[in-house]
């Protein structure tokens, strides 16, 4: 009988163990590629829908390059780029731009902020005062764009098409001896600032400059209104409420300017505050769901948005009653939002 330890094969050595945190650490680590883009020179690069997911977004070291975010993000940092158009997709948080210069980009987020930057125009929707710091020759002007997964995108990074401060500019270094540092410039189209990519699969998301098509209401802002005389619509939660708010910017555009929108949510409380004597005729409506307030300016602009009121079946709106209810009305409701939103 032959040892056992006697003309033996050796056994194959086991396979290490992989790890759970070790395997999505290397997946991480082969998918960086998709949120990291730096170094590129003359570059077009472009994520499409369900790329980016929600995961954070860096831009870095880049020129004369195109690159397009068609997708939501968590956050958003631009650093060291020039010669350069960016678009960036609903930032659920922020948008940091740091030592860029002669940048043309356009996004919507929570926060936009710049340091250190010169000759950056923008064409955005920004949920809050955008903010610029140490920065010159800054332009802005309202994002108008559609694709077909933008709506849903603004609803996953939790922004509201409605609220928008673009004109709404806190510029932190404000100096005696310059007065440049920033402007609001006539109203640009997304596609002459930012050409669409000509890109293998863009051609499935319809892009759309036009205003008619834009997911986000073309706004003019606080410093551009053509007449004293102003209207305030409030539009409440129901079934038709998107479809409505949609049909009545449509048709009022034509006939009246459109100031300032804003989303907001409140109790039948703030109603009879905000409204007064016609309060009570809207506080239970109110808790169906949040409000959209829409300030209209032009002659006679009060009649015109009834006249197009009268066209729209279903939901329940506010609309200002004269020019003095207006004045008064449009002063509530937005002292209201910005309490709200300061909260």
């Amino acid at each position: 009988m032959g040892s056992c330890f006697s003309n033996t094969a050796s056994s194959p050595e086991p396979a290490p163990k992989v790890y759970s945190w070790e395997k999505r650490r290397q997946e991480q680590s082969a998918d960086a590629s998709k949120y990291i883009v730096a170094d590129k020179d003359g570059e077009t690069i472009v994520r499409m829908p369900g790329e980016i997911d929600g995961q954070q977004f860096v831009v870095r070291n880049c020129k004369n390059c195109s690159i397009y975010v068609f997708d939501h993000s968590a956050t958003v940092s631009i650093d060291d780029c020039s010669q350069c158009k960016i678009f960036l997709g609903p930032v659920r948080g922020s948008v940091f731009i740091r030592d860029c210069s002669h940048i043309q980009c356009a996004m919507a987020c929570q926060q936009f902020r710049t340091r250190d930057c010169r000759k950056v125009v923008c064409l955005i929707n920004c949920a809050t005062q955008p903010i610029i710091e140490a920065s010159s020759g800054m332009k802005f002007g309202c994002l108008q764009l559609y694709y077909k997964q933008l709506e849903e995108q603004f609803s996953k990074a939790k922004l509201s098409l409605y609220n928008n401060n673009w004109s709404s500019i806190h510029d932190y270094t404000i100096s005696a001896e310059r007065t440049d540092h920033w402007t609001v410039m006539e109203q640009t189209a997304f596609e002459d600032l930012l050409p669409f990519p000509d890109v293998e699969g863009v051609d499935s998301l319809e892009l759309s400059s036009s205003v008619e098509q834009s997911v986000v209401p073309l706004t003019a802002g606080n410093h551009a209104k053509e007449s004293n005389e102003v209207c305030l619509v409030v539009f409440f939660e129901s079934q038709k409420h998107r479809k409505n708010i949609c049909d009545f910017l449509r048709n009022v555009n034509v006939k009246s300017q459109l100031v300032q929108t804003k989303e907001v949510t409140m109790t039948s409380d703030d109603c009879k505050r905000v409204f007064s004597d016609r309060g009570n005729e809207y506080h239970k409506t109110a808790e169906q769901g949040p409000v959209v307030g829409v300030e209209l300016s032009g002659d006679d602009c009060i009649s015109v948005c009834r006249e197009i009121l009268t066209t729209q079946s279903g939901g329940v709106v506010y609309s200002s009653a004269s020019q003095d209810h207006a004045v008064q009305d449009i002063d509530s409701f937005y002292n209201f939002v910005s309490m709200a939103m300061s909260a």
